[in-house]
């Protein structure tokens, strides 16, 4: 206590860091009901944030009373609001119920605006929701010329160079269905 009162301490944000060195000490005190115990942490902090870190909100909700196609038209509805992505997870939940955990991932300013779509267009009773730092690589769309037209190709970029790239899923779906290909011989065919 002396040390924290000495050093003006108080609660305040989550810090994070490289750890420099721990301490425990332990106090001459003997009180059955308080821990006579001091563990110190010193950390290396870094004032700046990573370029590339961003922060993300995550909002979590279960349904189990839904049908697949009302689950669609929510997520269709999430990503027009500005969901940057939503996904379904699967769950069993109480007296054997099937259903899934929806989750959504946005920008923080998006939070209400994504929480009324959910509450409007679902049957939930509450959103869970907490932050994510996430650092994102840098990506490129550019266009390929094929036989068939143009293909977007979306690459993964690192120091400037490309890491991987995929041609867009799709581009590749309307050859297909136009020319009566499957999407692997499209593919073939275009990195020949």
């Amino acid at each position: 206590a002396a040390l924290l009162a000495g050093k003006n301490c108080s609660f305040g944000k989550q810090v994070h860091g490289k750890t420099i060195g721990t301490g425990i000490g332990v106090g001459q005190r003997d009180d059955p009901d308080a821990a006579n115990v001091v563990y110190v942490t010193l950390l290396e902090t870094s004032s700046a944030e990573e370029p590339d870190a961003t922060k993300v909100i995550e909002l979590v909700t279960n349904l189990d009373d839904m049908t697949p196609e009302h689950i669609a038209f929510l997520v269709e509805k999430l990503l027009d609001a500005g969901a940057l992505d939503v996904w379904q997870t699967p769950a069993t939940f109480k007296k054997g119920r099937l259903g899934c955990v929806l989750s959504v991932l946005a920008s923080p300013e998006l939070q209400d605006a994504l929480t009324d779509v959910l509450l409007q267009h679902s049957t939930t009773l509450g959103i869970r929701w907490r932050t994510w730092n996430r650092s994102i690589v840098e990506r490129e769309i550019t266009e390929k010329e094929t036989e068939w037209g143009t293909v977007r190709v979306k690459s993964v970029l690192k120091d400037g160079k490309v890491l991987r790239s995929k041609f867009e899923y799709d581009d590749l779906r309307e050859i297909a269905l136009k020319n009566d290909l499957s999407i692997s011989e499209i593919e073939n065919k275009i990195r020949e």
